[in-house]
């Protein structure tokens, strides 16, 4: 158990003992980050905490079965993302070169796999229409890993719907700066989609009342990124005006940043600046915030975080 986990751990068992009504169910910790920590937090965007208008859209949601298709809520948010991607259809789910050749010595490219946006870089629509031209010129398909392409969005002019244009096939994710408790889905032609679920429930991943879990992401996308093609909201934009200025107060203190600040993750050069990942993990441990510098050098920013995070008050 590290520091963090045991501090927190903690917390919760001092919460539990100091009030007699924390033993009964209940919503506490649903949309307080100062309760759940994600206030403090740099080390992901996963850590977010969802709203407590989240849990009340649970609340509405159809339990309907979803492996026969039949759920309302989870049905009708599949149609919201695929119409904004301006694709046929999508399916809502709990989760560098290419070979071009007649070689039969050789295992031809079938699939470009891109990533947008890709360690917090933004790749460009024109170069992502570029790469979609080619694929389509010698019949390879393009695989968008939109995991984050919400943030690609809020930093720019351009709609989720000209990005998901230069794919046949997207993954979206609703679970890190949007705050859903969890859930992904998949967005491409209706006979792809047919055959994804076909194979989803040949491995067993069908889910059953998918309603719940639909509805809160529903519920994340509209509060956070708004129903259209374009960030109405402005909470992602919100996140990356906090990476820029932790990016700026590092360079202030003669850091170096490994790559411009253009979405939500700020990547620090912790090496050249003489500070060992132990070292780094123990001073955010001393001023109250959680980073983790194992292996990735980098601060997120996410919804949840404050200004006061950098200790900067507004």
């Amino acid at each position: 158990m590290n520091i963090n986990t045991e501090m927190n751990t903690k917390k919760e068992i001092a919460t539990m003992t100091d009030d007699p009504a924390a033993a009964t169910p209940g919503p506490k910790h649903w949309g307080s980050p100062e309760r759940t920590g994600a206030a403090y937090d740099f080390r992901s965007d996963v850590v977010t905490t969802p709203s407590l208008s989240m849990l009340h859209a649970i609340a509405r949601a159809t339990l309907h079965d979803d492996v026969f298709a039949e759920d309302t809520t989870t049905s009708l948010f599949e149609r919201q993302i695929a119409t904004i991607c301006n694709h046929e259809a999508a399916a809502f789910d709990a989760r560098k070169h290419a070979v071009v050749t007649g070689d039969v010595h050789k295992c031809p490219t079938r699939v470009v796999s891109l990533e947008n946006t890709r360690g917090g870089s933004v790749i460009p629509l024109g170069e992502m229409i570029r790469i979609k031209n080619w694929a389509e010129g010698v019949g390879v398909k393009v695989h968008l890993d939109g995991a984050r392409l919400w943030e690609a969005v809020a930093a720019g002019a351009e709609g989720i719907d000209e990005f998901a244009r230069c794919a046949d096939v997207v993954m979206l994710d609703f679970s890190k700066n949007l705050g859903a408790p969890m859930g992904a889905m998949v967005v491409g032609s209706a006979e792809l989609i047919g055959r994804l679920r076909r194979l989803r429930k040949s491995i067993g991943g069908g889910m059953r009342q998918a309603g719940m879990l639909a509805a809160a992401a529903r519920q994340a996308v509209l509060e956070n990124f708004g129903p259209g093609t374009r960030d109405e909201k402005g909470v992602l934009g919100g996140s990356h005006e906090l990476a820029r200025e932790a990016g700026r107060m590092w360079e202030g203190r003669g850091g170096v940043l490994l790559r411009a600040v253009e979405t939500n993750m700020g990547w620090l050069d912790l090496k050249g600046a003489g500070v060992s990942a132990e070292e780094w993990n123990e001073a955010g441990r001393r001023h109250g915030i959680r980073v983790d510098a194992c292996g990735l050098d980098w601060l997120i920013m996410q919804q949840n975080v404050t200004w006061a995070a950098l200790g900067i008050g507004r």
